[in-house]
């Protein structure tokens, strides 16, 4: 459908199409019915078409099975000059309060069937620029009406262009924009004049902001680009800074779709990134797919989750291929005029299609300081850029199934400047007379408001949005406090449950030594040491003498020495398993998942689940080295116990008869009898 071609910004070109068509009439068959509007407002829409395209048009007849009881024809005219987007924006922002209240005003339901009262979610807002955008919204929140906001501009928002330089700057420190850029946005200490003054000077451009990423550039070589985003933004604190801008809620959201991105980023498989051509995995890689990626897509991701009570509000061209059941168009009095400097793809001949792009050329129009000048060079602009804005209001007047509202600024009438009204109007040939509109010469119904000068009176005083968003996002959000101590959690890991270490004795608690202590281990200390020693004994349980296993699994860290030491160890602490309990099965590193008695999942893994011929023994490894394990052992009680509710509901047809930790540092092992470890 050549009359929605509006994508000329992104250089699309409908004459190529058109010329296809011409050449090839046999191959193209026009749409000849509209399943959108009701019959009424179709056959306002076919004069419009008619008028705006003549014979290029053709007439839609109507197929859409709605039963609507709307006008389905407004305007909001404004006689004379309105002093601000503000104040146009109060009196269409009235009208759809009025219509929002008035419970006589149906629309129809497609996917109930019905008629129901009209609500947000069923009205658009239409308007030209992303600035009006964000002007109508505020005056509708300002009437205590919801707004969904819908408009392009996420790559360049702040937040994300400080996250992007940032990242720019940890992958090159010469890059001297980046640094620039940063020094002188919300978080740095520079002005422009200050920073362009260090770097002319030659010397270093230093601020707070980049000392706060420098740590960030040692290995960031090694991090993938994912890592690397949540660290700048966590470095620089672009959640808590961010929520405190005017727009908190749409930064917080444009961060976490940055950060969704680096995340695809990182999935993408090699292949896939050659083939788009990107080499590397690298953050200039990255910012490299990034850009590209904003080209296709750069609309700005909802703070909030739809609403249906919300009214949306948009721009002309993020309306294309959608509806609304009432659809509010504005902006209106937006002038067409082109701008400079502008960069155009041309063509000297349509004649053969398979040529075309040899008799392609790109040209440029500058801007000039005076402003005659700028005049003559737009006049060759001017006749397509008129053909573009009737394609546009094409588009912004059939997104509605029900009722159009149009703001009519009859002031601009016999002013020689051109505007979307003029365009309109002149090639389609409208008037308002009275409560009709003439479209063609030929009357159709019209409910006329009447718009002031100023705002109007019902936004000066109303008190704002009936239902406000959350006071705060992200951290301001969280207000610290003692948790209620009958609060039931979600989850519980048993290895995150702790008791107090008590001298007091548990009853009937053993201590058993299987063997020498496992200590002076030079490679690994710390945490790292904890891990290896799990590790040593899950894969070498039952099969001590397969050290091999243990140093691939290490990637060879470990000198043959103490390989010996831990193969030692892991033979004894078997010797004793299978004596002191003659297992008939042992399971190493069990996954387990259940209920405690709150109705909290429970989810971890176990160490070591023995089965006897008895019952079952829970067994815990751990690294300490206590001078007092049967003290020490109260600490991980609670966590046992937890072990053993699961294990005794899993497996009901035997008891647990003991729960235990082994000290493998010790090379000890201390019991408890079930009911002990409670």
């Amino acid at each position: 459908d050549v009359k929605q071609s509006i994508m000329g910004f992104q250089n699309a070109d409908p004459r190529l199409f058109e010329e296809l068509v011409k050449k090839h009439p046999g191959a193209a068959k026009p749409l000849t019915g509209n399943w959108r509007s009701t019959a009424p407002l179709m056959e306002w829409v076919n004069a419009v078409g008619t008028g705006l395209f003549d014979a290029a048009y053709t007439p839609l007849e109507p197929k859409a099975k709605i039963k609507s009881t709307l006008a389905p024809l407004e305007v909001v005219e404004a006689p004379k000059h309105i002093r601000s987007n503000r104040a146009r924006a109060s009196w269409t922002a009235v009208r759809i309060r009025q219509l929002l209240a008035d419970r006589k005003a149906l629309v129809w339901d497609k996917e109930a069937g019905t008629a129901r009262q009209v609500r947000g979610g069923d009205v658009a807002v239409l308007c030209p620029t992303n600035v009006m955008v964000d002007t109508y919204a505020q005056v509708l929140r300002t009437l205590g009406i919801l707004t969904r906001i819908e408009k392009e501009g996420w790559y360049g928002s702040p937040e994300v262009r400080i996250a992007c330089h940032a990242l720019a700057w940890l992958a090159d420190a010469d890059d001297r924009h980046a640094a620039l850029y940063l020094a002188v946005t919300e978080l740095g200490s520079h002005t422009l004049e200050s920073a362009l003054k260090h770097l002319r000077a030659g010397e270093p451009l230093s601020d707070p902001v980049l000392g706060l990423l420098e740590p960030l550039r040692e290995g960031a070589h090694e991090k993938t680009v994912e890592t690397l985003v949540s660290e700048v933004i966590a470095a620089l604190d672009l959640y808590g800074k961010a929520a405190l801008w005017p727009d908190g809620s749409q930064a917080r959201a444009n961060l976490l779709r940055l950060q969704a991105e680096a995340d695809e980023f990182r999935e993408a498989t090699r292949q896939i990134l050659l083939a788009g051509g990107y080499y590397g995995t690298g953050p200039k890689t990255f910012l490299s797919w990034l850009a590209a990626r904003a080209e296709a897509e750069d609309s700005q991701p909802q703070p909030r989750v739809v609403d249906e009570e919300a009214v949306t509000v948009t721009t002309w061209h993020s309306a294309k291929g959608r509806e609304w059941p009432v659809v509010a168009v504005c902006g209106l009095h937006k002038e067409v005029k082109p701008r400079l400097p502008d960069i155009s793809v041309e063509y000297d001949d349509f004649s053969d299609l398979s040529k075309v792009l040899s008799q392609a050329r790109i040209e440029i129009t500058p801007s000039f300081a005076a402003e005659e000048t700028n005049d003559a060079f737009r006049a060759p602009l001017q006749a397509a850029l008129e053909e573009e804005a009737k394609r546009l209001l094409y588009v912004a007047v059939t997104r509605a199934r029900e009722k159009v509202i149009l703001e009519w600024p009859s002031h601009l009438a016999g002013k020689d400047r051109v505007t979307q009204w003029s365009v309109l109007t002149g090639t389609a040939g409208m008037e308002l007379k009275g409560n009709s509109m003439t479209v063609g010469g030929k009357p159709y119904p019209c409910l006329v408001h009447q718009a002031g000068t100023g705002v109007a009176p019902e936004v000066e005083n109303a008190e704002g949005e009936r239902f406000p968003p959350l006071p705060a996002f992200g951290r301001r959000a969280i207000e610290p406090r003692i948790l209620p101590a009958d609060l039931t959690p979600d989850i519980v890991a048993p290895s995150s449950l702790r008791g107090e270490e008590s001298a007091a004795a548990i009853p009937g608690l053993t201590g058993e030594t299987y063997g020498k202590p496992l200590d002076g281990i030079a490679e690994a200390t710390g945490a790292d040491r904890g891990l290896l020693l799990h590790r040593a004994f899950e894969v070498l349980g039952g099969r001590a003498d397969r050290t091999d296993l243990l140093n691939r699994a290490t990637s060879s860290m470990l000198s043959d020495a103490t390989l010996g030491r831990i193969g030692e160890a892991v033979s004894a602490f078997d010797r004793w398993l299978g004596n002191r309990f003659a297992p008939l099965s042992v399971r190493r590193e069990l996954p387990i998942m259940g209920l405690d008695e709150k109705g909290s999942v429970i989810s971890g893994t176990l160490d070591l689940l023995v089965e006897t011929a008895d019952g079952y023994w829970i067994l815990d490894h751990k690294t300490d080295a206590p001078d007092d394990p049967a003290a020490r052992f109260s600490i991980y009680s609670p966590q046992l116990a937890c072990y053993a509710g699961v294990i005794q509901k899993a497996f009901p047809e035997k008891p647990v008869l003991g729960t235990g930790i082994h000290w493998i540092s010790l090379g000890a092992v201390t019991l408890a009898p079930e009911g002990g470890a409670a």
